[in-house]
């Protein structure tokens, strides 16, 4: 078969390290990673229901066939698991058993072997171990048990250890198919052994890449050639496109809500990164489209400096409604003028959908963020939303008010989206934790110092928005050198970090900023080299 090319593969995967991803409840996630995958042809259901959508069955266990056929496919051998026919030993696996030929083929390259000489495997009670399934994927990756790279039953620490992500509930405890698919889908973005190639990469699976490169090159020529609208006609035309989001803590609790909008149909939305930080999870309500929720199933990219999150929306309403697509804006590259007209659509304070007219007035900064000052009034709830232009296009991303100026807001451009690598592997967050990873939140005079045995050197570190409360330092030798605080300059947003060196050699000094709350916002690596 050939793998569907899809804008959104690996929305899962891909988050990047930069920003903390919205953790789902693992039924959440394990479902999404199901979709995703079905999607890719590398996952199948155990039926389907009356509509016709597939029945995932991820509370059931795995069986062997199961974890043979996923190995297949991931290998990208499935044209050729078709073209063949190979006999295996196994009385339990007749001719006209569905993975008849998958088994075949994985006996005859060694892939698999049986329970017992002429058995397989197929009873209700040969399920597959974590081990064993983790095993499968090790293989996909290059990796060889019967070469002496790993063992069976230390599979998942030797997964774990090569940068595969693997969360321990998915391996301990009763193993599903959802544990499988989460696996899998985690899987594709490992890399493959002595290889900076990914799994997915070796299957020509390609992530989301937002269409912002033709937006940039349209021309003023172009904008002209636009149909200008009527604040009426605006509304008719945008409003499906942007949602309500509510956010929750661990435990389930709402604990927020905001407004975000679709930039395409396969569920790739925008909102701002304030909303989603420090939450467990996350839900969508199309208001003015088709009134559904749908969960949030990852965060795409975040960039906490600009205040901005691309997220993945599943296909799946709460209430296991599929839609086909989204509806979505277009991007706009027009260079806003002074007095233009705009549009703030969003769910101000949580309530209904509304559409603000005003004009834009000019572009400022403000907190080290560039935003577009415009009369049209938003409220808190209204973060997130679209800044629509004239001719229907999205052009910033609603984000804050003006105390003193209640009908003046501020918008994100919508081109610093332009700037952000959607395609990259990155690394993911598949955890419940509230960390904060923000690169920018944390500043060092030098990141590099060498100081004489028995001397002291000094950095300054310091709290670019002024919001930590407090900072650490660990070394990470402390018989080379150690670190400590100039107590007689304790500015809380500049902190004088002091370094001993104490023997030759090299190492490195960890600062870490935390939140009012105690979670981490930043680190600095330091390195020291003792003379």
């Amino acid at each position: 078969m050939k793998y569907r090319i899809l804008s959104l593969v690996l929305a899962l995967a891909l988050a990047l390290a930069l920003c903390p991803a919205v953790a789902l409840a693992a039924e959440d996630e394990a479902s999404a990673a199901a979709e995703q995958l079905y999607e890719l042809g590398l996952f199948q259901g155990t039926g389907t229901d009356e509509d016709g959508n597939p029945v995932f069955a991820l509370d059931q266990e795995p069986t062997r066939a199961e974890a043979v056929v996923m190995l297949l496919r991931l290998l990208g051998l499935e044209d050729e698991v078709e073209a063949s026919d190979y006999e295996t030993p196994f009385t339990d696996v007749p001719d006209s058993y569905w993975a008849a030929s998958y088994i075949g083929y994985a006996y005859h390259y060694g892939l698999t072997s049986g329970v017992a000489e002429d058995r397989f495997g197929l009873e209700s009670g040969d399920t597959v171990t974590a081990a064993q399934y983790v095993t499968f994927m090790l293989r996909a990756l290059g990796y060889d048990d019967g070469a002496g790279d790993f063992t069976v039953d230390h599979a998942v620490a030797f997964a774990q250890s090569v940068g595969f992500t693997i969360e321990s509930d998915w391996v301990e405890g009763t193993f599903t198919r959802g544990d499988v698919a989460l696996i899998s889908y985690y899987g594709l973005a490992a890399q493959l052994k002595g290889s900076d190639e990914t799994l997915a990469d070796s299957l020509g699976l390609y992530s989301y890449e937002a269409d912002l490169s033709s937006a940039s090159a349209a021309s003023s020529e172009e904008n002209q050639a636009l149909t200008a609208y009527s604040a009426d006609e605006i509304e008719s035309l945008c409003a499906p496109s942007v949602f309500q989001i509510i956010v929750y803590d661990k435990y389930g609790n709402a604990t927020s809500e905001g407004s975000g909008f679709f930039i395409d149909s396969s569920g790739i939305a925008v909102t701002c990164y304030h909303v989603i930080y420090n939450t467990s999870s996350a839900k969508v309500t199309l208001t003015r489209y088709n009134n559904q929720t749908y969960s949030v199933s990852k965060v795409i990219y975040c960039d906490a400096k600009e205040d901005i999150a691309v997220l993945k929306v599943s296909n799946i309403s709460i209430k296991g409604a599929a839609i086909d697509s989204f509806p979505s804006l277009t991007l706009s590259s027009q260079t806003l003028q002074s007095g233009d007209e705009v549009y703030a659509i969003g769910h101000p304070n949580g309530g209904d959908l509304t559409v603000s007219e005003g004009s834009y007035i000019d572009t400022t900064v403000q907190d080290y963020k560039t935003y577009y000052r415009a009369g049209a009034t938003i409220y808190p709830g209204s973060s997130g939303g679209a800044l629509i232009n004239e001719y229907g296009q999205v052009v910033g991303i609603t984000a804050a008010l003006i105390t003193d100026e209640p009908s003046v807001s501020l918008s994100i451009p919508i081109s610093v989206l332009a700037e952000y690598d959607l395609t990259g592997s990155g690394s993911t967050y598949s955890t419940t934790s509230t960390v904060r990873s923000d690169q920018y939140a944390l500043s060092a005079s030098q990141y590099s110092i060498t100081v004489s045995r028995g001397k002291v050197g000094e950095i300054t570190l310091t709290d670019v928005y002024k919001t930590g409360s407090e900072f650490s330092c660990k070394s990470r030798n402390n018989r080379i050198a150690d670190c400590g605080w100039d107590s007689d300059t304790l500015d809380p947003d500049n902190m004088k970090l002091q370094i001993l060196g104490k023997r030759t050699g090299t190492t490195s000094v960890v600062v870490t900023l935390y939140d009012s709350d105690g979670n981490q916002m930043a680190t600095a690596v330091i390195e020291v080299t003792v003379t």
